[in-house]
C-alpha cells in the first residue's frame, strides 16, 4: 500500500512573514501567544520585525536581533500595580532568544528595574522614556518613579560611624580644649 503524500502544515504566522512585502508584520497577542522557533527562524532569514499587540503593549521581535531559534518567547505580559510602581514578567523567566522591544501605552514612569533573583534586590537598568523598553533578559521588571538604587542600603554602618565621630569630637574637646569652657 503506497503512502499518501501529506502536505506539511506551515504555521500561518511563518507564511505571513515570508509572504509579506512590509518590513513589519502585525498580529494580536491572541493570534501569536508564543513566538516559536519556526517564527524566529522566518524572522531571522527575512530580517523582518514581528509586532505582537497585547493589552496595553506591543512586543516587537526583530529578525536582525535573533540569536537562537531553539527557544520561544511567551507574548502574554500581565501588568500589576504595586507600591513601587508597575510590575510585569517578561517571558516567564525563561532565556530570551533575542532582544525584544516593548512599547507600552503607559509612559508616566522614569526608572526601569529588573529583579535580581540571586541578590533578591531590584537592579537599575536605565531611565525609561517614550514608553519603549529594549530588553534582552527575561524576568520580573518594575517601572517606577522612585529611585531604588539606595533604598536597600543598610544605614546602620553610617549611623554608627556618625555617632563614633561625635564621641571622638567630644572626647577631643574635653581632653585637649578644656580651656574653652573656663
Amino acid at each position: 500500500k503506497p503512502e499518501e503524500d501529506t502536505p506539511i502544515e506551515i504555521d500561518p504566522v511563518v507564511q505571513a512573514i515570508q509572504d509579506s512585502t512590509d518590513n513589519e508584520i502585525g498580529f494580536t497577542q491572541a493570534e501569536v501567544p508564543t513566538v516559536t522557533g519556526d517564527i524566529l527562524n522566518a524572522l531571522r532569514t527575512t530580517g523582518k520585525t514581528l509586532c505582537v499587540v497585547g493589552d496595553g503593549y506591543t512586543l516587537n521581535v526583530s529578525g536582525k536581533e535573533v540569536k537562537s531559534t531553539t527557544s520561544e518567547i511567551d507574548t502574554a505580559i500581565t501588568f500589576t500595580e504595586s507600591e513601587e510602581g508597575l510590575e510585569f514578567e517578561l517571558d516567564n523567566g525563561r532565556t530570551l532568544p533575542c532582544a525584544v522591544q516593548l512599547e507600552l501605552d503607559v509612559s508616566t514612569y522614569s526608572h526601569l528595574y529588573l529583579y535580581n533573583t540571586i541578590s533578591h534586590k531590584w537592579q537599575y537598568l536605565n531611565s525609561y522614556t517614550d514608553g519603549i523598553i529594549t530588553a534582552d533578559t527575561a524576568g520580573h521588571y518594575l517601572l517606577t518613579n522612585q529611585n531604588l538604587k539606595f533604598a536597600n542600603i543598610n544605614w546602620t554602618f553610617f549611623i554608627a560611624g556618625g555617632v563614633t565621630i561625635i564621641i571622638i569630637g567630644i572626647a577631643y574637646i574635653v581632653l585637649k580644649k578644656r580651656y574653652w569652657f573656663w
